[in-house]
């Protein structure tokens, strides 16, 4: 099968000539420079500090100690310069006198000693950390939590929050899930505490599951991940959630506004133990607020609850003890919604809808540090995610428009459906670090159990309305399936001089489900220019295995049944090529720029089989409303899509992006926030043919802007631009058929209503008419304003949020109907203007 070949020389030319200059530049001028490095270490315990943050007050450039409390600033200017450590819970150090020479290594060692007055809040916008110079990962963006808690339009979701990243689309207002960079939500992989969840989405994709008052770090790599991380192709997300204070034996906060309210309870462990807890609590009120509104309206019967979820997460930290710390985590959720149409509503349509959806996360973890230089983390992780599902409906023909008559044309559709998918996991990693290198190595064992129970009872018309939208017919289908994967993997970050630094790394993975090993070979590294400026690159081969783990990103179901089948499938692979650079104009603005492409090969398709549809054709000089203005129906040969996956798919997606961030430390800087722009192109090959891949949004730009009038009062914005997505438009329209027996022969018929007229189809056409238009540019501005406060002895946050301030009509789609044997065409539109009044208040 041959497809056409992008020239990535000619498309990446202009963008390597311009890095290629900047790269010159500050090699010409660049100063002589020297290293400070080091560890930080608990000053009875002698356990490393993970997560100090370090800063030379000079200059203002900061890093954070890694999880061997290794901690390091290349590329440094020659002179004398100040230390400033500070850790949440250990007094602050503060270090004078650090001399660097030129091309000289400055070593410290710092003990931290703890401490229960509390830390007085820095505000400080954007990116919470400067990426190490050494450090090689490319396409790294981390984002602080308060980013997630106040970015306008976000509604508090870190998942919403990554939107306003280079790099990374959503379809629409009324999702959360992840698109980054040519690839489809399923090819991402999302980690909480080290522990992989497979459905992150509540209230059926609108948030995410990840409470941003109890998180201590976010971090999403966009591209050439490392070797740590796999089953996946696109992008890792990975979230911390922070330890609980231990300066109190209970403090909290408390966040509440007209849609949900969020309680966090932290402290430090009772009955004498080292450690901290924290707990949350989370509850939507949807249905408390929608739906007196609705029974009022008699849209819905008294007996309905609307959408709601609630959650309860905690992490209890035990230790540092002689080098051992210990973690557990929970994470318990759920998700419901009970709707039935109330029987005076106005149409006479009618649906009724009972859905149930659980979670559980279970962690527990031992991290060891008998050393400065040696780290040892095990983490034992169990996770379920079950629903199930009843729909119920009497429903229009959905190729006709209501007008408010009663004479309408309904069919009954019935739909019950059951999943559950388990997990339960091991693994280790071992970081050593001696001299130049830190090795680091991990071994890992997954035990998967799913099932899933489908049954369908679909009217004619909606059975041959999903055949126009080329979707299989599944009547009833039942699978349960275990599979192991299994994998290991060894990297070596090599510092080879002060300025360049190499990631060798290499992985193993095996699926029963294949049958077979597979190897990953990925390789980083990064250059200082100087002590603002560094490139980055790496390339590697990525791989993701099938699994109905991977159901809820995918737009495509497969059917897993058969074993032989499976073992003659390939994984899904990917190949990234990622090169960039970054810059540290002053303190508080930060630029970088990065190119990619991505190459993907055995793609999961479907098979297409040889199938029969009947045809009519008008007859010249008569009425096509009626039945006699049509021929005889007549079978032609056309392909049927089937759920049989095969690897018969491939796809390219290239880009260059721009993030240019101005962060802010006072008052007397009070302007902060970023630009991310975006030009990609994203394309997928499939049954001879180039089209656009789903979520090809080509242009994308998002500026976020928040200005501090004071202490009490800021005000933030954010404008989301992006081209449209690619659409299927209608070619047409054909009359449908009714099957009959005439003579002991069975016959097809055009298909009349009651007074004689044609019912026709909507005609979407085969394959080759798949994502030919584009729909509308996407375009919304959303702001909020924040006011600080305290009285009654606690710290309080109001604040006013509305999304779509100037009310724009963003379409998600288009509702296509005939009328006069013409298609018409109504829009469907995404979230109108949307304020939302909130308050919180920490005690």
């Amino acid at each position: 099968m041959d497809y056409p070949i992008i020239d990535y020389g000619k498309v990446l030319r202009p963008i390597f000539s311009f890095i290629t200059i900047i790269i010159f530049s500050c090699t010409v001028f660049a100063k002589p420079t020297g290293t400070i490095y080091g560890t930080v270490t608990d000053s009875l315990s002698k356990q490393p500090l993970f997560g100090v943050n370090i800063i030379i007050v000079e200059n203002g450039r900061g890093v954070s100690s890694n999880s061997a409390g290794y901690f390091e600033f290349s590329a440094v200017d020659t002179g004398e310069f100040t230390l400033e450590f500070t850790y949440i819970g250990y007094k602050k150090q503060i270090l004078s006198g650090v001399v660097v020479t030129e091309s000289g290594r400055t070593r410290l060692n710092v003990s931290m000693e703890e401490s229960y007055v509390l830390l007085e809040p820095v505000e400080v916008s954007g990116l919470r950390f400067r990426q190490l110079q050494e450090d090689t990962r490319t396409s790294v963006l981390s984002l602080r939590p308060e980013s997630a808690r106040i970015l306008p339009g976000a509604a508090e979701d870190v998942m919403r929050t990554l939107q306003a990243m280079p790099g990374v689309v959503t379809r629409s207002d009324f999702s959360s899930q992840l698109i980054v960079r040519g690839s489809g939500p399923d090819q991402n992989l999302i980690v909480m505490d080290d522990i992989e969840v497979f459905n992150p989405y509540r209230l059926y994709g609108l948030i995410s599951m990840f409470n941003p008052d109890t998180i201590d770090d976010i971090n999403l790599i966009t591209g050439g991940f490392p070797v740590s991380y796999g089953d996946r192709l696109s992008a890792v997300l990975s979230v911390t959630n922070k330890e609980g204070r231990r300066n109190s034996p209970i403090e909290g906060n408390v966040n509440t506004n007209i849609t949900d309210a969020n309680i966090v309870l932290e402290g430090r462990t009772p009955l004498g133990l080292e450690g901290s807890w924290i707990v949350s609590a989370r509850r939507t009120y949807y249905d408390l607020i929608a739906g007196p509104v609705a029974r009022n309206l008699d849209l819905v019967d008294d007996d309905v609850a609307f959408p709601n979820f609630t959650d309860f997460q905690s992490k209890i930290t035990i230790g540092p003890y002689n080098g051992h710390r210990f973690y557990f985590n929970t994470l318990l959720s759920r998700d419901a919604v009970n709707i039935i149409s109330g029987e005076n509503r106005p149409a006479p349509d009618s649906i009724a809808v009972v859905d149930r959806t659980d979670h559980r996360v279970l962690g527990a973890a031992w991290h060891y540090s008998p050393s400065n230089n040696l780290f040892s983390r095990v983490t034992i992780s169990h996770y379920r995610n079950i629903g199930d599902s009843d729909f119920e409906g009497h429903l229009f023909d959905p190729t006709l428009d209501w007008d408010g008559s009663s004479d309408v044309l309904l069919e009954e559709q019935l739909i019950s459906s059951l999943y559950e998918f388990e997990k339960t996991s091991i693994s280790q990693e071992v970081i050593y670090a001696s001299g130049k290198h830190e090795i680091s190595g991990g071994t890992g064992i997954d035990f998967l159990s799913s099932r899933i129970i489908w049954r369908a009872d679909l009217g004619p018309i909606f059975r041959s309305f999903l055949e126009d939208l080329d979707v299989p017919l599944l009547t009833e289908f039942t699978q349960s399936r275990n599979y192991i994967r299994m994998y290991g993997y060894v990297k070596d970050r090599w510092r080879i001089t002060n300025r360049f630094t190499v990631d060798p790394g290499i992985r193993f993975d095996y699926y029963t489900i294949l049958g077979n090993v597979y190897v990953s070979p990925r390789l980083s590294a990064s250059y200082a220019l100087d002590q603002r400026s560094t490139v980055r690159g790496s390339i590697g081969r990525f791989l993701q295995s099938p699994g109905y783990e991977k159901i809820f990103g995918q737009s495509q179901f497969f059917d897993l049944t058969d074993r032989e089948a499976m073992h003659r499938l390939q994984p899904e692979e990917a190949h990234h090529y990622v090169f960039g650079i970054d810059r540290w104009f002053s303190n508080s603005l930060y630029l970088r720029i990065e190119g990619y492409v991505k190459d993907f090969v055995n793609l999961i398709s479907v098979d297409r089989v040889p199938g029969t549809r009947y045809v009519s054709d008008p007859i010249q000089g008569r009425d096509q409303r009626f039945s006699d203005g049509w021929s005889a129906p007549y079978p032609v040969t056309v392909d049927s899509v089937t759920i049989n996956p095969n690897n018969d798919a491939s796809g390219q997606s290239y880009g260059i992006e721009l993030f240019l961030e101005k962060q802010s430390a006072s008052l007397r800087d009070p302007l902060s926030g970023w630009i991310s722009y975006s030009y990609s192109i994203a394309n997928r090959y499939q049954y001879g043919r180039t089209l656009p891949f789903d979520f090809d949004q080509r242009r994308t730009l998002n500026i976020v802007l928040n200005y501090r009038f004071s202490n009490a009062l800021e005000l933030g914005a954010r404008w989301r631009y992006g081209s449209g997505f690619p659409h299927s438009p209608p070619v047409g329209i054909r009359p449908r058929f009714v099957t009959s027996e005439e003579n002991g022969e069975v016959v097809q018929r055009v298909r009349t209503d009651p007074e004689g007229n044609v019912l026709f189809h909507i005609d979407r056409g085969d394959f080759s008419n798949r994502n030919t238009t584009r729909l509308p540019d996407y375009s919304r501005i959303d702001v909020r304003l924040n006011w600080h406060t305290s009285f009654v002895g606690l710290r309080w946050l109001f604040y006013l949020d509305v999304i779509n301030i100037l009310n724009r009509k963003n379409v998600i789609n288009y509702r296509y109907f005939i009328e006069d044997m013409e298609i018409q065409e109504r829009a469907t539109t995404m979230f109108p203007i949307l304020p939302t009044l909130g308050f919180s208040f920490t005690f």
